[in-house]
């Protein structure tokens, strides 16, 4: 066996602290290599281990399955999905970053499309300033240093009410 497939299958059994030939550490080293198989089936690359874009492939998936298993914030979920056998642990490696941590990126879907269609999240209004545009008291601001230390600071504002917005120094 290839010196990169046994690495993978040392790798896992020591996670999952199980023996170095059960059955779910041998099947996600099997998941990285057909899935690696397969990518390079697609891609009409050369199915041998002297390819270095063969063994890039292969240690790309390797190292995606070690850190979803090991160090991300979703690692002890995919563990346990893996040894409940919910998630069958040759398929690991075709998962995508969103089947293998759906509760953030559904989250991070929803802000960006908050972002996108403009709704805003509540903001406090100080009410330091008064916009010129609708003489409303609902404002927010914010300070950058824009020009050298001595000049002084940008207050950049924004109306809450009508979206006017305008800087001083």
């Amino acid at each position: 066996m290839y010196y990169k497939r046994q690495y993978c299958i040392d790798k896992f059994s020591t996670i999952f602290d199980l023996v170095v030939d059960d059955t779910i550490v041998l099947n996600l080293e099997k998941g990285i290599f057909n899935e690696t198989i397969k990518y390079c089936k697609e891609k009409s690359i050369e199915l041998k281990w002297s390819n270095i874009n063969f063994s890039k492939k292969y240690s790309q998936l390797a190292r995606k399955v070690l850190a979803n298993i090991t160090y991300t914030p979703n690692a002890s979920k995919v563990k346990q999905k893996i040894l409940e056998n919910v998630w069958l642990a040759e398929t690991i490696a075709s998962k995508t970053h969103t089947e293998l941590h759906p509760e953030y990126y559904k989250e991070l879907k929803l802000k960006i499309m908050a972002k996108h269609i403009n709704i805003k999240p509540e903001q406090e209004h100080d009410g330091f300033f008064t916009c010129g545009k609708c003489k409303s008291k609902k404002t927010t601001y914010t300070q950058a240093q824009t020009r050298s230390a001595d000049e002084p600071m940008t207050t950049f504002v924004t109306c809450l009410n009508c979206e006017n917005r305008w800087k001083f120094s």
